[in-house]
C-alpha cells in the first residue's frame, strides 16, 4: 500500500524533496476501503501549504484504494513511515 501511495503521490507532482517521516494510523473496513487516515506531520519539514496539499491527496488516494485483503471485521494499522523522494523525480528536479 505504501509504494502504491508513493506512486499515487509522484504521479500528482507531490515531492519530498528530503527524507521525510511521519506516524501513521490508517482504519480499513473489513472489505478493505479505508475508512481513515490519520497522520502527524508536526515534525516534518513541510509548510502549511504542503500540508494542506499533502492531506488533498492523501483524502483522494484513500477514497479509491483498496486493500488486497479482507478480514472478519474493521482493522487498523499503525507505524511512522518514512518517504523519500524516488530516484527518477530526484533526477528529474535537478536538470
Amino acid at each position: 500500500m505504501m509504494q502504491e501511495l508513493g506512486q499515487f503521490l509522484m504521479e500528482n507532482g507531490f515531492e519530498w524533496k528530503k527524507r521525510t517521516s511521519f506516524f501513521q494510523r490508517i482504519y480499513f473496513a473489513k472489505q478493505g476501503t479505508i475508512n481513515f487516515y490519520l497522520v502527524n506531520l508536526d515534525q516534518t519539514h513541510f509548510s502549511e501549504k504542503k500540508k494542506e496539499r499533502f492531506i488533498e491527496l492523501l483524502h483522494v488516494f484513500s477514497e479509491q484504494y483498496q486493500f488486497p485483503m479482507q478480514a472478519n471485521s474493521n482493522f487498523a494499522q499503525c507505524a511512522p513511515i518514512t518517504f523519500t523522494d524516488s530516484q527518477d523525480s530526484q533526477q528529474q528536479t535537478n536538470k
